[in-house]
C-alpha cells in the first residue's frame, strides 16, 4: 500500500467519523432543548463541548492530510 493510498483512506475515515460526530452533536443539542434537570443538563452541555472540541480536532486532521 502507497502513501498516498494510506493518506486517502486515512482522509475517508476522518470525514467518515466528522460526519458522525456532527449528528452526534445534533442529537446532544437536541437533548439538551428537552432535559429540565439541572445536573443532568450541565452533563450533556459537558459532552457537547467535548464533541464539539473533538470534531474541531477532527475536521483540523482533514485539512492537514488535504
Amino acid at each position: 500500500m502507497g502513501e498516498n493510498t494510506l493518506t486517502v483512506n486515512t482522509l475517508d475515515l476522518v470525514k467518515s467519523a466528522s460526519k458522525e460526530l456532527d449528528k452526534a452533536y445534533e442529537k446532544i443539542t437536541l437533548l439538551q432543548a428537552v432535559v429540565s434537570d439541572k445536573k443532568k443538563a450541565k452533563k450533556i452541555k459537558k459532552s457537547a463541548e467535548l464533541l464539539e472540541a473533538a470534531n474541531l480536532a477532527i475536521k483540523s486532521l482533514e485539512i492537514t492530510l488535504k
